[in-house]
């Protein structure tokens, strides 16, 4: 585990930017005016926002010397007060775009028009969005002035400079465990493993398509990364895996469908937050009773996976329902589930490492895994102990009990409850001035029914996505009613949901909300009225995705909406894009010329064909702009043999490559390629240093 910290340490040093301007100033940042001709106060699009500055802003500084400041700099490097300025609008802000990208709805509109059943229509659809494209002359307005366009570009270039996000959830964090290191990549080995069991079970697949689409091919091995843990002294890396495109992730969330509904036929398991709140919202608790949440150690790679794979064989066998869900039988499952979660192998630079117990971190498949087998663990530990908890309720590897026997009889239990499984250790956290936290709800104790409230993490930052963002408004005015809404499902008292509501109101100001907007969104909506822009024609909806451009965006979706097709927006462009170094190549072997190599990697990108090209999937997986203009001949080989060893050998002396070789260069070969091609200096074929439009 050490091994693996010290070499994902080498890769990644980085500087994290957060900041806040000065308290005083907060409610300047944006004034709301109304729009001339728009009378309707109610409807956020009838004001129009003007924004300040940073340079109004660094005066306003001046004037107030008692700037509050979570900005953390993990680096020496002082960043200029306009690229903290940009980074406060948070790494997810998205930039408008420089020019109106009428090439991109053009294919979305065409891919569009060919899914209208009717011909007529469709040709109709056409020239209402041609015409819409040709109507807009004016270019985007910008969302960052001159002096926050200059500082990106400064964030972007400076090689010391490398910004990451703090460590947050949704991901698949690297737990502690055993590990030893590969002599080689296995990918092609775990492929084949995965060939050969799809391949002996073919006749139970409803169709080859079934089975095509579930075979691996030219993927990549599961990766690992690290974010800053900025609670943590000296500001450690959570290693975080990935799975994305690796040999086992298509057929894990293939086999996810079939499984997933053997788990939550307990009692004991919580689905969610709002799941918890409605059982403590009837769970009646007394004085003498103690609040406690057991959690179990690092779960994933602590759950006996043969153990596992046995109670889910007995769960199948006892399933009535499982023909409903799939053709393949029992032992089909069995076999592809085993190679799943005995994959365990992952990448760090250039290093392999096997997981030696446990499941396979970054698999869809882990969770639920573990939950079932939790669930046979926990009702094993209650039934062999005389004390019974009042309740039990278990949210993946966090629990939360109310222990009725006294305080003095709960370490008793926590021993009990370690010596069950070699494996599985629980730590415990007992109630302090009569409150709990579990999940993201502070259950506060009292005669009857318990208090809920909102529970934040100290290291909780207050930052969503900031109103100058280029997002449609719909789009941040339910971020600020998604936050009330919370709050008022989760605060059992009225006084408990009012301080939420200020709470609300003064982050979502900070992040830059115009009061009145966040007026319209804390005011109680009717939802029996009849939504706008309702489609009428056709009763088949269509759904089409588009780059959002403000007010030409908007314009096309009601054009969508009159021939049923819902019309979505995406916003790509953003901070952590643009200023996010990735400093990876793509090198690739090829008889073609470069031009027309390069010009079918441009038409896959264009077309979001992710899985017919490693270069273009990690663009979009990284959100990352690829530098077509660099890409360049490295070597020529007429030999078509020894042209894939020469580009294995290319990949085998550079840093993490985006490519994997279609040949493997021996091990003995390894000096002559290191010290005779380093001297070619080669140019790095399609370097992805800089986001895509």
């Amino acid at each position: 585990m050490e091994e693996i910290l010290l070499d994902l340490l080498k890769i990644t040093k980085s500087s994290l930017a957060l900041c806040q301007i000065p308290k005083i100033w907060r409610r300047a940042k944006a004034t709301f005016t109304p729009k001339i001709g728009k009378k309707d106060g109610s409807d956020p699009r009838s004001f129009r926002p003007i924004y300040l500055t940073p340079f109004l802003l660094k005066t306003m500084e001046k004037l107030s010397p008692g700037l509050v400041s979570f900005f953390l700099l993990l680096s020496s490097k002082t960043l200029s007060d306009d690229q903290k300025y940009l980074l406060n609008k948070g790494l997810k802000f998205s930039i408008a775009p420089k020019n109106v990208p009428k090439i991109e709805v053009m294919l979305a509109a065409e891919e569009t028009a060919q899914r209208i059943q009717d011909p007529e229509k469709a040709e109709e659809y056409r020239w209402k969005i041609r015409t819409a494209l040709d109507s807009t002359t004016k270019q985007p307005e910008s969302n960052i002035n001159k002096a926050e366009q200059k500082a990106l570009k400064e964030l972007k270039s400076d090689p010391i400079i490398k910004i990451l996000p703090a460590d947050k959830g949704n991901a698949t964090v690297l737990e502690a465990g055993e590990y030893k290191k590969l002599k080689k990549d296995p990918t092609s080995s775990v492929e084949n493993r995965v060939y050969r069991t799809l391949h002996k079970y073919k006749d139970e697949f409803p169709d080859p398509y079934t089975r095509s689409r579930l075979t691996p091919h030219y993927s990549k091995p599961p990766h690992l990364y690290g974010l800053p843990k900025i609670h943590k002294e000296n500001i450690p890396l959570r290693p975080i895996v990935s799975s994305r495109n690796s040999p086992c992730h298509s057929l894990a969330k293939f086999l996810l469908k079939i499984i997933s509904p053997l788990r939550g036929h307990t009692t004991a398991m919580v689905k969610n937050t709002e799941h918890f709140i409605e059982t403590m919202r009837t769970q009646e608790i007394l004085n003498q009773d103690t609040m406690v949440s057991f959690d179990v150690s690092s779960l994933f790679t602590n759950v006996p996976t043969d153990q596992t794979l046995e109670i889910v064989r007995k769960k199948l066998e006892e399933d009535q329902t499982l023909a409903e869900r799939t053709t393949l039988s029992i032992n089909a499952i069995m076999d592809m589930l085993s190679v799943c979660i005995k994959t365990t192998y992952f990448q760090v630079d250039n290093i392999f490492y096997q997981q030696e117990f446990g499941m396979a971190m970054g698999s869809p498949l882990s969770p639920v895994l573990a939950d079932i087998y939790m669930e046979d663990f926990e009702g094993r530990a209650l039934d062999q102990y005389v004390l019974k908890p009042k309740l039990w309720r278990r949210y993946v590897d966090d629990t939360f009990v109310i222990w009725p026997h006294g305080k003095e009889t709960i370490a008793g239990f926590l021993e009990h409850l370690n010596n069950i499984e070699e494996s599985i250790k629980f730590t415990m956290e007992i109630e302090e001035n009569e409150q709990l936290p579990f999940l993201d709800v502070l259950v506060h104790k009292q005669e009857g029914i318990p208090r809920t409230t909102i529970y934040r993490k100290p290291t909780n930052t207050g930052q969503y996505l900031h109103f100058e963002s280029n997002h449609n408004l719909n789009t941040k005015l339910g971020v600020a009613r998604c936050l009330y809404d919370r709050a008022t499902q989760m605060c059992s008292s009225l006084n408990d949901k009012n301080e939420e509501f200020d709470k609300i109101t003064e982050i979502l100001e900070k992040n830059g909300y115009p009061k009145r907007i966040l007026e319209i969104a804390r005011t109680p909506r009717d939802n029996t009225e009849p939504r706008p822009e309702t489609q009428t024609e056709s009763t088949e909806t269509i759904t089409t995705v588009i780059p959002y451009v403000r007010g030409l965006s908007e314009k096309l979706r009601r054009i969508g909406n009159r021939y049923g097709v819902r019309t979505a927006f995406q916003t790509k462009n953003t901070v952590r894009a643009n200023v996010t170094k990735c400093g990876r190549s793509y090198i690739g072997e090829t008889k073609r010329p470069l031009d027309t190599r390069v010009e079918e990697h441009q038409k896959l990108a264009r077309l979001g064909e992710t899985e017919k090209s490693r270069l273009v999937q990690h663009a979009w997986d990284e959100e990352h702009r690829i530098k077509w203009d660099e890409a360049s001949i490295i070597s020529k080989e007429e030999r078509s043999k020894r042209r894939k060893l020469k580009e294995a050998a290319f990949m085998a002396i550079t840093p993490n490559p985006i490519s994997m070789p279609s040949l493997e260069i021996k091990e003995v070969w390894a000096p002559i390629i290191r010290s005779d091609l380093r001297k070619l200096n080669p140019v790095q074929v399609g370097s992805t240093s800089t986001p895509p439009n």
